[in-house]
């Protein structure tokens, strides 16, 4: 617990320096929390609530939840925040190809992003999220999704890199790693 902790103050950490801020003007301190409403029905039950929020909170800023379920924040109600988390629990939900055409805008538009969790299920499916809206979504991030290359075979799995201050401080990563998608 105490490896996962320095990892998100050190995330959050991150997520708040900014460079662009001068001295005579206010510091944003709203940070956008998204959640699906379909996954958790409230937002204390959110794993930002649990784990992140009381960072965020010593930081001086102030968390405020929005369930992506229920539609986007317009580009008005954005103009208030610093920035947008989030951290789903699995990446399958009602919204999931509306938050991933939405979220370049923000971005676009200056606001910081931490997204803390998998990545996996924001590749194409075949049904609404199309390569494209994949491909603008990881474009956006700086990544690029492989969709084509993964592998569902735990014995095929080999790990070609891995830092012993980040993993196995539980358990070896031998067999552990159930798929993975090359981003």
């Amino acid at each position: 617990m105490e490896k996962l902790s320095c990892k998100v103050i050190w995330v959050v950490c991150c997520f708040l320096q900014s460079t662009t801020a001068l001295a005579q003007q206010p510091v944003k301190r709203h940070i956008l929390a998204l959640y699906s409403a379909s996954q958790q029905q409230n937002p204390k039950v959110t794993r930002i609530h649990q784990n992140v929020e009381m960072v965020l909170n010593h930081l001086g800023c102030i968390v405020e939840y929005h369930d992506i379920d229920s539609g986007v924040p317009t580009a008005a109600t954005m103009a208030k925040y610093r920035g947008i988390i989030s951290w789903f629990e699995g990446n399958d939900f009602p919204a999931k190809e509306l938050f991933m055409c939405w979220l370049p805008q923000p971005i676009h538009d200056g606001k910081k992003y931490v997204h803390l969790g998998s990545l996996t299920g924001f590749q194409p499916d075949g049904e609404k999220i199309t390569k494209e809206i994949s491909a603008a979504f990881f474009k956006t991030l700086g990544l690029r999704c492989e969709d084509d290359l993964w592998e569902d075979n735990p014995a095929k799995i080999v790990v070609a890199e891995k830092k012993p201050d980040l993993v196995e401080f539980e358990r070896t990563l031998e067999n552990e790693l159930s798929y993975y998608t090359l981003v």
